[in-house]
């Protein structure tokens, strides 16, 4: 069975139809409040332990002091074992290497002397030509300059240690 449809009674539903759906679209109304990004952003923080290591953060410390002359290598730079990397003005260094040198051949002479009066001394007791005062004091001597004699060498190693570190 077929309807026909009356245009104003199609026209009346349309009208009504589309009243309901501003009606019902009036009452659903949403409010919205603007705010700028900056009155919401969020930076959400994290930390934790750690150690950063610059690649070009080098530590280099001399075993003595003195004033660097050339430094022969940028920080970072790759070197070989007994590359100089850094010269020192050693002059002081070898100034005291010069003098330790001098003190030992200074000792080492006294001792030569304290040796042969030693020696002449044991020939002269076992004559019975020299007192035992003497003759302790003569020991005495040869055994003191053997003693500096190795601390005068001790001091001329030490120096010349210390003129090595100066590169």
């Amino acid at each position: 069975m077929r309807y026909k449809a009356n245009k104003k009674v199609c026209t009346f539903l349309l009208v009504l139809a589309i009243n309901t759906n501003v009606i019902a679209a009036e009452q659903a109304t949403i409010n919205v409040n603007t705010v700028t990004y900056a009155d919401v952003a969020f930076y959400p923080e994290h930390s934790t332990a750690a150690e950063v290591i610059a690649i070009n953060d080098s530590k280099v410390s001399a075993e003595i002091s003195a004033v660097v002359t050339s430094i022969n290598h940028d920080t970072g730079d790759e070197v070989s074992a007994g590359e100089i990397v850094i010269a020192l003005d050693c002059r002081t260094y070898e100034l005291q290497l010069k003098q330790a040198k001098a003190t030992q051949d200074a000792v080492a002479a006294q001792y030569s002397n304290a040796k042969k009066l030693f020696e002449s001394a044991k020939k002269l007791q076992k004559q019975n030509n020299i007192s035992k005062e003497l003759y302790n004091q003569r020991e005495a001597d040869a055994s003191r300059f053997k003693a500096e004699t190795q601390g005068a060498r001790a001091a001329v190693k030490n120096a010349a240690i210390a003129v090595e570190k100066c590169n």
